[in-house]
């Protein structure tokens, strides 16, 4: 649950070393996905973009993820 937003929230994390070119691409990916509103993509709310680690803030799902799902 996000202290400010109130809401329940899921932590997608990309931890150790990255190359600056695939950081760089999943960064403009998340942006692109940021403005966009799709009926079947979780929104993105905020992205931590820090040298050890990068990680996507998304709507909680409560169904489990999707890999388990499928």
């Amino acid at each position: 649950r996000h202290a400010d937003w109130r809401v329940p929230v899921a932590l997608k994390c990309l931890q150790g070393p990255l190359l600056d070119s695939d950081r760089n691409h999943l960064l403009k990916e998340a942006e692109v996905l940021h403005k966009a509103r799709f009926t079947y993509i979780l929104p993105i709310l905020g992205i931590c973009n820090e040298p050890e680690f990068l990680g996507i803030v998304t709507e909680y799902m409560t169904n489990g993820s999707l890999n388990q799902l499928l």
